[in-house]
């Protein structure tokens, strides 16, 4: 007997009632601290790392924002910190406790020496709400959280959209916690735990499609990558714990520099994950898996060049440092593509098309180089103009004016890649009526892909792993059966649907299908023998070109090795039409072909034996049917009955 109820539901969603607990305690936490980091006084002597170096005269600034209360005060980079109020200053531990103790907007006097004279400079602090850029962090804070409680919510059961949910959750808890790093022990961690990103996005790109690496292949990424992190968080923990208990500077020293090794290993890992999303790109046959590499390559395109121009680069090479004004928290504002074209990616297409992917990438380059270009020819005359009208200073209008209109550029830079993906994506595969114009594949393929292709690969997986470990183990693999029994109403309600019966020519038929299967396999043939008068036929026509692309690609599959055409022919014989797909493979055995279009047969490895079971059941629904028999000599025939229209 079936159970039914609250409580069963709980139990059987059960990880996304965790998940769910997961992301609303991360998020918690993470609203706190950026509430908190909002608020709070801030001198401008610790950003997300003290703004000092120790130098061998003493503390020396060495700010690397250009608009910081310090900075407005008159405090200038290479300035000697002699004392803030009236404490002597000689580690930069002194900094670091000075900023995190202010807790009022009271002046601190700061003596430092400059230029062989001292000098008194009344700092007063401010919270970080008075620099609008804040809000460019929340917008890109609240897209992180979007993006985690979407796929919580849709897409728990699959586990690459699971990683890039807990990743977007811990950067999102990075980032709050980042300012209050070197405050405490937990600042420390959330600091530390924001340095997983590169790891996890491998972890992500091997978790797109499993079934194309080797266990062995995962088992080293997976214990090379949590060594290599356990390894440099204890490292930098303990030489943190030495700088808090015993206040000298080495500790500190030495764990910028253990940061500066790892930074230049996630450059490596960042490499890393994008050869592996390139491979997986290529070598993966699952359509869906190849659409959102191409959207996350659209989000990069799109977020990565100005946040690399005016933040990294300066930093990678310093004498440009005067030259270009650092974005600073609006930098969030590009980075909040990623995740966002991400969802767009997920949610808009299911279809695949090489051409669409090299006419955005073409796209995106002249894009981002039209919008550097306009902002190259706009900055100094726009800034020229805010200094004579609002008689501001050189650093407030540089960064005023890059902000704006680096939004404006922005903004139309997105709304020209809406409207020319638009018309990418329209550019029509086939003339079917009915058929999607744009994607190779077709809604009833689609519909299949978004509702029970991830759940019928984890049911399969889990439930052979439990039946091959002990056979006796039936109250685990009766638990199996829940999700067996949701595929059921999955495949009731996804081919439950009615269908557009219309009479079709088989000729456009055939010829769609042959399109929508050289789409995975651009070097297939197929020879297509029709007759001489047009027949047509009373069916769903993207229905029936589903399934025939599902032939043509076992056939394809079954000959590999070989250079003969798959031949497909259409005939009627008495009140039927008939379209036969003959491969010259190796045939199936007699054994074969009587459990050939049982549920989860099947003779390939990594597959979910669900092809021809799904064939038949689109079939049955357009009063037709399908048989299979071995060709004579070798190979197999695939016969699908049609109903003739009248």
């Amino acid at each position: 007997m079936q159970k039914t109820g609250i409580v069963t539901r709980i139990l059987v969603r059960k990880k996304l009632f965790i998940y769910l607990g997961i992301g609303v305690l991360v998020t918690g936490i993470s609203l706190f601290f950026f509430v908190r980091g909002l608020i709070k006084p801030m001198t401008g002597l610790v950003a997300y790392y003290p703004e000092v170096e120790a130098g061998t005269e003493g503390i020396v600034f060495s700010p690397t924002d250009r608009s910081s209360p310090a900075l407005d005060a008159g405090m200038k980079a290479g300035d000697i910190i002699l004392s803030i109020n009236d404490h002597v200053v000689s580690l930069i531990s002194d900094i670091v406790n000075t900023e995190y103790s202010t807790a009022s907007f009271d002046y601190i006097r700061i003596m430092v020496f400059r230029n062989d004279t001292e000098l008194e400079i009344l700092v007063r602090p401010e919270p970080s709400i008075t620099r609008f850029d804040w809000i460019f962090l929340l917008f890109f804070l609240i897209i992180l959280g979007a993006t985690a409680f979407y796929l919580i919510l849709n897409h728990s059961h699959e586990a690459s959209h699971s990683v890039i949910a807990f990743l977007c959750l811990l950067y999102l808890f990075y980032i709050c916690v980042t300012p209050f790093a070197f405050e405490s022990a937990a600042g420390f961690f959330g600091y530390n735990a924001g340095e997983l990103s590169g790891w996890i996005l491998v972890i992500f790109c091997l978790a797109l499609d499993s079934n194309i690496w080797g266990k062995v292949l995962k088992a080293c990424v997976f214990i090379i990558s949590t060594g290599m992190v356990l390894i440099f968080t204890a490292l930098r923990t303990m030489e943190f714990a030495n700088w808090k208990i015993t206040g000298q500077d080495d500790g500190f020293i030495q764990m910028r520099q253990l940061t500066q090794i790892q930074s230049s290993l996630d450059i490596a890992v960042y490499i890393g994950a994008v050869l592996l999303l390139v491979v997986t790109y290529l070598r993966t046959h699952r359509q869906d898996i190849r659409t959102h590499i191409e959207w996350i390559a659209s989000g990069a395109l799109v977020a990565l060049p100005p946040h690399f121009i005016f933040n990294q680069l300066p930093e990678i090479i310093p004498s440009l440092k005067q030259e270009i004004i650092p974005l600073g928290a609006t930098s969030y504002l590009f980075l909040s593509f990623l995740p966002l074209l991400y969802l767009i990616g997920l949610t808009r297409s299911r279809g695949y098309r090489i051409q669409v992917f090299k006419k955005r990438a073409v796209f995106h380059v002249l894009l981002a180089f039209a919008s550097i270009t306009a902002f190259s020819l706009c900055f100094f005359p726009v800034q020229s103009f805010a200094e004579n009208t609002l008689h501001l200073v050189p650093e407030y209008s540089g960064f005023l004016v890059s902000v704006l209109l680096l939004t404006v550029i922005m903004y139309l830079q997105f709304m020209a890649f809406i409207l020319v993906d638009r018309k990418i994506m329209k550019e029509p595969v086939g003339t079917v009526p009915g058929q999607t114009p744009g994607y190779p594949t077709n809604d009833a393929y689609a519909r299949f892909l978004s509702g029970i292709s991830t759940r019928v690969m984890k049911f399969t997986r889990e439930a052979r792993k439990t039946l091959c470990k002990d056979n006796k183990k039936s109250n685990a693999f009766l638990e199996k059966e829940q999700d067996l029994d949701e595929l059921c109403r999955e495949l009731e309600r996804t081919f439950g649907m009615p269908g557009n019966m219309i009479a079709i020519d088989t000729g456009v038929i055939a010829r769609n299908a042959i399109i929508a299967a050289k789409q995975k396999y651009p070097d297939l043939e197929v020879s297509l023998s029709l007759p001489e008068n047009r027949l047509r036929v009373l069916c769903c026509p993207e229905e029936i070109i589903l399934v025939l692309t599902s032939l043509l690609y076992n056939s394809y599959e079954a000959q590999i090795l070989q250079n003969t055409p798959i031949q497909m022919d259409v005939k009627q014989e008495g009140p039927g039409v008939f379209i036969t797909v003959t491969d010259m493979g190796q045939g199936m055995t007699p054994r074969i072909l009587s459990q050939a279009g049982q549920p989860f047969f099947s003779t390939k490895t990594g597959h979910d034996g669900l092809g021809l079971f799904l064939s038949r059941v689109i079939l049955e629904r357009n009063s037709a049917d399908l048989s299979t028999k071995r060709a004579v000599g070798a190979g197999t025939v695939a016969c699908v009955r049609l109903q003739k229209a009248r």
